[in-house]
């Protein structure tokens, strides 16, 4: 049984969720540019296959898993009874993105390639993937939306929705904007003459991490959140400190100051992600101010790791 509610599609002997449509084109044009960043780089025939249907099948098991275990819905932890009731809703772009990691690793290992072309090319359809994905998100009701910006009920924007409450943030077609530039920005770091493999992934690391803490802070309809702690948020702020940590284990002489300045940052910015969270919450400040501040936080550690990354290049 479907949810009344949800906006749905109908073809040839039933009907499904208008989402699921939106997720199966995102799966199409990144499995179509797997494909095809394989077939440019020149790697070994079948690679492309293989690493679109580990994608799949690793991108929707780790999407279910991460939000079967982390959503709270209920107070605690899903049963275990209510994993496979995927007709129920529950996915997690965090776990996606884990799954096609993990997909590429495993491609690597299974055609004995350099993991860092395979992660390259999964990183690199990925914002395709999320683009639909979030432009799906639109057929859900009070999903991925920011808190109350006006009380106005009428006359809003293409980034704004509206209902009886007054105005909300389309976060998630803000989302959608940003991944579509990311997905640019890395299809030109693809075709530099002096990217190096695995270049795509670091840059997706930095550039989705920091992108994600913003839009998942924007949002304030408590979906995988508990209590002020948003899980995506946290997934976002590993994927930034792990892109941070292998531009500096990956630049062969950084200097000791751009090692010092990364640790420095990361530890700053988790406390400070922190404390704009709360000043959101429990304060009264300025929302415009605090996301300045936010912008400012995440976008330093994301600048270093692409800066550790030119000097590796120029050196």
């Amino acid at each position: 049984m479907l949810f009344e509610e949800a906006e749905k599609i109908r073809w040839i002997g039933g009907e499904g969720y208008a989402f699921g449509g939106w997720t199966a084109a995102g799966a199409l044009a990144a499995v179509l540019c797997m494909l095809l960043y394989c077939r440019r780089k020149g790697l070994k025939p079948g690679s492309g296959i293989l690493m679109s249907l580990m994608s799949l099948v690793l991108g929707i098991l780790c999407s279910r898993l991460f939000f079967c275990l982390l959503t709270q819905e209920l107070g605690h932890m899903l049963p275990i009874s209510g994993w496979i009731r995927v007709s129920g809703g529950g996915w997690s772009t965090t776990g996606i993105i884990g799954g096609v990691l993990l997909a590429g690793w495993l491609t690597a290992r299974c055609t004995g390639q350099n993991a860092g072309d395979l992660l390259d090319a999964g990183c690199l359809a990925l914002p395709l993937f999320m683009i639909f994905e979030r432009l799906g998100e639109q057929t859900t009701i009070d999903f991925d939306i920011s808190r109350v910006i006006s009380e106005e009920t009428e006359g809003g924007g293409w980034l704004n929705v509206q209902d009886v409450y007054g105005t909300y943030l389309a976060v998630f077609r803000i989302a959608a904007i940003l991944a579509a530039a990311l997905f640019i920005m890395l299809e030109i770091v693809s075709r530099m003459k002096k990217t190096e493999r695995g270049d795509v992934f670091n840059v997706f690391l930095l550039l989705f991490g920091s992108i994600g803490i913003l839009t998942e802070s924007l949002r304030y309809d408590e979906f995988l959140s508990y209590h002020f702690v948003k899980f995506q948020m946290v997934g976002a702020a590993l994927l930034l400190g792990g892109g941070l940590l292998a531009a500096a284990l990956r630049c062969a002489k950084p200097s000791k100051k751009m090692k010092i300045a990364s640790a420095v940052c990361l530890t700053l910015m988790v406390g400070l992600v922190i404390g704009l969270e709360f000043a959101l919450d429990r304060t009264r400040t300025n929302p415009v101010l605090v996301y300045c501040g936010m912008t400012l936080t995440v976008g330093i550690p994301a600048v270093i790791g692409l800066l550790e990354i030119r000097t590796e290049r120029k050196g």
